[in-house]
């Protein structure tokens, strides 16, 4: 019965070969369904019109030429509203001859999902979504701090708020109204979009969320200097959001105690120029921050503490969820779904956001208490196989598909 039934992915990058939270979700989640023997197809956009087989299904690359100008390529929210459309468009001629499918959205192209549900009134629509446009971007704001970013970046940021968020809220309200069913994974986020939209209970279903390191196959790994022990880690896209300028702040105030340590922010993105920067003014000659990584076991493998300065998830975070099961002692800001992963003293170390000083206090007093650190990573590591084992995954997934096609 499973493998008659066809699940739809729809994700603007390919998983495959591109990175990003939303890619890596996607990779995991097709993976997940395709080994319970559900039919999986991704659709995304790629430099051609490209049929694949891979381990996690079939990927379905679309080219749109518009898809690389260079402002769509650098603000990618500006495309969407161009960009679902094409993608919706190339489902709907898959779907003309098999309407027995599941097509689901993952974040804001749950778009293309919505509108193939006005085509078809009787597909069964799935949406994924984590938090919201507007949520997102107030803790954008809340995290470019003038000192560190200087004037433009904020101007843009209000710009960006006031200008095409309210716009994009429109569309989120469209296309989360249409869902069969909004998935989450944190209450946070259902919180969070009900507040915003009024959306009623029984149009959420929360299941399990999992991930592991995605390796790609064919970028060079990031290299870094001999490191000096103990390793502290960070893996994000470099948005403002992350709060790296106030980890960055943390790790100054760690230099100024004479603590010896090393660091590493692996990841790329928009802020990471300007990351190196303040890293450079601050004079942290220990951190790191060398961009992508194309293989992120390599560098938990190595680390002794991972920190996570967020202000803003919606939900958690999935090098939360990484960390948490390679046992590795936590330092997480208490922002949104993070606080429904970690438990502050039982399995990390829990401090606002927007605090350098909270953040290098307990990154030292993990540094400075092994044992401490030892029980943290694995009480962190027992809470994600109690809560997000894959067994448990796959069963609720299964359960969730079963409602539609028994």
């Amino acid at each position: 019965m499973r493998q008659k039934v066809q699940v739809i992915l729809i994700n603007g990058k390919n998983p495959l070969t591109k990175m990003g939270g939303y890619q890596t979700y996607t990779y995991n989640l097709a993976k997940i369904l395709t080994s319970l023997g559900y039919r999986v197809k991704i659709f995304c956009f790629g430099a051609q019109n490209k049929t694949i087989q891979s381990d996690i299904g079939t990927i379905q690359t679309v080219y749109f030429r518009l898809f690389y100008l260079p402002l769509i390529r650098s603000v990618e929210l500006t495309g969407l509203i161009f960009l679902a459309p094409i993608l919706a468009w190339s489902i709907h001629q898959d779907l003309k001859n098999h309407p027995r499918k599941i097509v689901w959205g993952i974040g804001p192209w749950s778009l293309s999902a919505a509108m193939l549900k006005l085509i078809y009134p009787k597909l069964h629509y799935l949406s994924f979504y984590p938090t919201t446009f507007q949520h997102e971007f107030r803790g954008t704001l809340e995290a470019l701090n003038l000192k560190d970013y200087g004037l433009v970046p904020k101007l843009e940021a209000y710009l960006a708020f006031y200008t095409i968020i309210p716009l994009y809220t429109l569309l989120e309200r469209f296309f989360l109204k249409l869902a069969d069913k909004i998935v989450i994974h944190y209450s946070s986020a259902q919180k969070i979009l009900q507040e915003q939209f009024d959306i009623k209970d029984n149009q959420f279903i929360k299941i399990p969320d999992y991930s592991e390191p995605v390796k790609k196959p064919f970028k060079t790994q990031p290299k870094i200097p001999q490191l000096v022990k103990p390793f502290i880690l960070l893996i994000t896209r470099q948005d403002s959001r992350k709060g790296i300028n106030f980890l960055l702040h943390a790790f100054a105030i760690l230099n100024q105690r004479g603590i010896k340590y090393s660091a590493a922010i692996i990841g790329g993105g928009r802020m990471l120029q300007a990351n190196r920067s303040l890293a450079q003014k601050l004079q942290l000659k220990n951190v790191y921050l060398p961009g992508f990584t194309t293989d992120p076991s390599y560098f938990l493998k190595k680390a002794d503490v991972y920190v996570f300065s967020s202000v803003e998830e919606g939900s958690s975070a999935i090098s939360i969820l990484e960390a948490m099961q390679y046992g590795l002692p936590i330092v997480s800001t208490n922002v949104d779904g993070l606080v429904e992963d970690l438990e502050d003293k039982k399995s990390a170390l829990l401090v606002p956001p927007k605090n350098p000083q909270a953040l290098a206090d307990a990154m030292q007093k993990l540094i400075q208490n092994p044992k401490l650190a030892k029980r943290l990573g694995k009480a962190a590591k027992k809470a994600f196989q109690a809560k997000h084992h894959l067994t448990k995954v796959k069963k609720e997934l299964s359960s969730l598909i079963a409602t539609y096609y028994t």
